[in-house]
């Protein structure tokens, strides 16, 4: 039942839409979404998180968001310090593999 719902989508989609470029904003899921309209056959998605920290050190005078210069043999932008609305500073965030696409709660 499941596939026949997914050909009618497929379908429905060639005869009632063209675009030049398609814009996919299905998360965690936009690699298997792709996949079912029979785009991005050679990729997938590796589910990654980030944490953030509450910086608990010393007085820092910075008024800005800080951000390292990117190293492009390493895909993530790294830890940096952002200025929250109430003032207070946060690291991070990490890069911890989730392993699954819903692993959001701990390690």
């Amino acid at each position: 039942m499941e596939a026949l719902f997914l050909n009618f989508l497929r379908l429905l989609a060639l005869l009632l839409f063209q675009a030049d470029k398609v814009v996919n904003a299905a998360g965690l899921y936009a690699d298997r979404i792709a996949k079912e309209f029979g785009f991005g056959k050679d990729y997938i998605l590796n589910p990654f998180k980030g944490i953030y920290i509450e910086y608990k050190g010393s007085k820092l005078n910075i008024k800005r968001n800080i951000y390292p210069v990117p190293n492009l043999k390493n895909p993530f932008l790294g830890i940096h310090y952002t200025i929250k609305v109430d003032g207070t500073i946060k690291n991070g965030p990490t890069a911890t593999p989730c392993f699954w696409r819903e692993n959001y709660q701990g390690l």
